[in-house]
């Protein structure tokens, strides 16, 4: 009967093993992490499933084998506390961040003496062939939050050559998704020539959606020499991190320019992080997902390249220097996810008379490249570092409104272009007072007062609206209530703030009369969760089975110091 309950819980999540293969969790789940997906330093090179919270999550084999190796390191950092299956087939699972091994066999107890006695707790040891085996859907491990992250479970699939698999859409892990990926944004590149149309080198292009997973840009873009494209998009929108594209292919005149299909790769490879994503405009908070559709470098070698790039003409770039002038040509760029939905996008490039880009303040131009500038306007002062491409700035004055704040003096509006997307500097001059700062069209700026100079400084790319103010407004806090398939796992406290925003980390919780410590709120576990605008708050406290019924009262704060009143309620929670 549990068998039966599990089997109907876990499809109704549409995440199922193929080929009799065990799903890695025996609870439901969903991916929060993908294969290849963009992080600072490395591509990951697995999948990470939710636990929502939850320590304690049973992990099961995936399929006979025996435990080669045994991973912890430090807490804090990597995967914390990991397992290593060989399998019958030679592939080899790896599950991480795990809380505890089962007592199925001896090994829990070593590991925690290695563990309790290694430097740091670090320690990789592997085990004698077969010496402890396991089958297909035995509970070996439970999951937790050790290393970095919050409650997941990462899972590797590693082929017998030693290459990273994608468990999604292999005939392994199968998430039932139908929906094919979102495109946003495409950028093109012609660095040989200024266009005369258009006065850059870079241009970009807003998406519009046709049809379920047909895209077009509106715009017929000018060329000049060679052509290289940058994609902005993502798959699976109501994912946590949205996820990201497995595959990308660019066509003309029914011919490959670019082919990358991120179905697996080396433990080297996934350092090229850089190679198959723009890292300037990629990030994962917020999370922005931009994917190169050629090698940055043209005269790269190719044996540099990462092995998920199956083909590349003139290492991706588009020619253009046999076309005839004003001659048209239709690229189709088609973007796929890891279970074969494919969107595709439509851009019509034009040839046009092109000329050499220039280092001085022209061609649409005020600011030079190769110099520093500044320029003033009242109490605002906005510098640049010493630019790579030429640039152009123009400051006017503009009063204005913000909703939640009391605005300090006139605004200004701040016209920025640059031909390399650089960054200037923003100061204004002003007396400190708590809950003062910069806002930049209606959002608010991570600026920092400066005692010395007196007065506030901000970086920015993006120009707009900019004001001084005051943050009037205090944010809004809700009762606890129950959220999503594990309700009673976790509460949500939804906080909204017309002004600054609402701090991150700004909860403040009393439980039972007793004020927690930061510390206290990471134990249990409290965390915000930006997609729900909410505090999230698991309802195990404490050790033990009973349920008890706790007094707990909240406030939160906003970006700028602002408290909200407490708001108190009665919660059933663990104790």
């Amino acid at each position: 009967m549990l068998k039966t309950f599990l089997i109907c819980t876990l499809l109704s999540t549409g995440l199922i093993f193929a080929n009799e293969l065990s799903y890695p969790l025996l609870a439901p789940s969903k991916i929060s992490g993908s294969f290849g997906e963009y992080r600072p330093y490395s591509l990951h090179r697995g999948v990470d499933m939710r636990t929502f919270a939850v320590s304690g999550v049973p992990v099961v084999a995936m399929s006979n084998g025996f435990v080669e190796k045994l991973h912890g390191s430090n807490l804090n950092s990597g995967f914390g506390r990991a397992l290593y299956l060989r399998h019958r087939d030679s592939k080899m699972s790896v599950y991480g961040h795990l809380h505890s091994l089962s007592q199925n066999n001896n090994l829990w107890f070593a590991w925690n003496l290695f563990a309790k006695y290694s430097a740091n707790g670090n320690f990789m040891i592997t085990l004698p062939e077969n010496q402890f085996p396991v089958k297909g859907s035995e509970i070996i491990a439970y999951s937790g939050d050790a290393g970095i992250g919050p409650y997941h479970l990462h899972y590797e699939l590693i082929d017998e050559k030693g290459q990273y698999v994608n468990p999604i859409g292999q005939d392994y892990l199968r998430y039932g998704d139908r929906e094919p990926p979102i495109l946003q944004k495409l950028y093109i590149y012609t660095p040989g020539a200024a266009m005369t149309s258009k006065k850059r080198t870079l241009q970009n292009c807003e998406l519009h959606k046709r049809e379920a997973n047909q895209y077009a840009c509106d715009d017929v873009i000018p060329v000049d020499d060679s052509v290289c494209f940058r994609l902005t998009a993502y798959d699976q929108s109501l994912a946590i991190n949205r996820l990201g594209l497995t595959s990308l292919r660019v066509e003309m005149n029914d011919k490959t320019i670019y082919w990358a299909d991120m179905r697996q790769m080396s433990r080297a490879q996934g350092s090229l992080h850089y190679r198959f994503y723009d890292t300037n405009r990629s990030s994962l908070s917020p999370v922005v997902y931009t994917h190169h559709a050629c090698w940055p470098d043209q005269s790269a070698d190719a044996d540099s390249h990462a092995g998920w790039v199956i083909h590349e003409e003139n290492n991706g770039w588009i020619k253009t220097d046999d076309w005839a002038l004003n001659e048209k040509k239709t690229v189709n760029i088609i973007a796929g996810d890891a279970e074969g939905n494919l969107s595709r996008l439509s851009v019509v490039l034009q040839k046009a008379n092109g000329s050499k880009p220039s280092y001085t303040a022209s061609a649409g131009y005020n600011l030079a490249a190769r110099k520093s500038h500044s320029k003033k306007s009242g109490s605002l002062t906005v510098s640049t570092g010493r630019l790579k491409k030429p640039a152009n700035l123009a400051i006017i004055s503009k009063p204005g409104s913000v909703k939640g704040m009391n605005i300090v003096g006139k605004g200004w509006q701040i016209r920025w272009r640059s031909a390399g997307w650089e960054y200037f500097k923003i100061f204004v001059a002003a007396p400190f007072r708590k809950h003062r700062g910069l806002i930049l069209n209606g959002k608010w700026l991570n600026a920092e007062y400066s005692s010395s100079r007196g007065g506030y400084t901000a970086w920015s790319k993006r120009a707009g609206n900019l004001y001084l103010a005051d943050d009037i407004s205090s944010p809004q806090i809700s009762l606890p209530y129950a959220y999503g398939p594990l309700a009673q796992r976790e509460f949500d406290i939804r906080a909204f703030d017309s002004g600054s925003g609402v701090d991150d980390n700004g909860l403040e919780l009393m439980l039972n009369g007793i004020l927690l410590s930061e510390k206290d709120l990471l134990h249990w576990g409290v965390r915000f969760d930006k997609d729900r605008n909410a505090f999230i708050l698991p309802t195990g406290i404490l050790p033990g089975d009973k349920t008890e019924v706790h007094h707990l009262k909240t406030r939160v704060k906003d970006r700028s110091g602002n408290f909200s009143s407490w708001v108190s309620s009665w919660l059933y929670l663990k104790g």
